[in-house]
């Protein structure tokens, strides 16, 4: 009897011991594993310290002109009218909304058959603010500065300077594209020039010209 108790004693050690023994292994690898998923969750960083991104945004619109009289005197056609614009621009957007950009646009005017196709080229920077929002739509407000240059197709007949302001908003599409949409005003002077058709000075008073302009583009982020 006391062989077999001695027998069940060791039997029950034996057990202890293994199960104490799995105890041990299974808190190691609990712990290893919450090392290992600790060490691979990585906080995100505050919008306000998120690294600068490159913001393309291709456009076209419309135009109407303001005011055009140092362009279109009274004794010729006039060759500011309205049209349509296709450009792009590239901003470098900062995580508070801030954007410097530098733009190129090429606007295609009605000129009363003075010029086979009136174009007008604008190379302009400046900067642009898209205010951030919970929501899928954020404000943008933008002013630029740059200078023009006018004629007939892709000939320089003129040139000078030009401001531009655009209000409107970027809608989210995506994570990386949006849909930028608004209105804008257009200034700009230009140098006297003569319209080789009918042989008219144009730009002699030294006014500046003026445009309202609708604007659609998309942007990639």
């Amino acid at each position: 009897m006391f062989a077999m108790r001695a027998v069940n004693n060791e039997k029950c050690s034996v057990i202890a011991r293994w199960a104490l023994a799995m105890t041990l292994v299974a808190a190691a690898t609990a712990h290893a594993d919450n090392g290992v998923a600790q060490e691979s969750f990585i906080v995100p960083p505050a919008p306000n310290k998120a690294d600068p991104r490159h913001v393309l945004d291709v456009h076209s619109g419309f135009s109407t002109a303001l005011q055009n009289e140092s362009i279109c005197p009274a004794d010729g056609g006039c060759v500011f009218q309205s049209g349509g614009v296709l450009g792009a621009s590239l901003e470098r957007r900062w995580p508070q909304g801030f954007g410097l950009l530098v733009g190129y646009d090429l606007w295609f005017l009605d000129t009363d058959s003075v010029y086979e196709l009136g174009v007008q080229q604008a190379l302009r920077a400046g900067a642009r603010y898209t205010m951030p929002t919970d929501i899928l739509f954020h404000p943008v407000f933008e002013l630029s500065l740059g200078g023009v240059g006018y004629g007939d197709t892709f000939r320089i007949a003129t040139v000078g300077v030009m401001a531009q302001g655009f209000a409107g908003g970027e809608a989210e599409l995506s994570e990386r594209f949006g849909l930028l949409v608004g209105f804008g005003l257009r200034a700009f002077t230009q140098t006297e020039f003569r319209t080789e058709r009918d042989r008219v000075l144009r730009g002699r008073n030294g006014l500046f010209s003026e445009s309202l302009f609708f604007q659609i583009g998309l942007t990639v982020m």
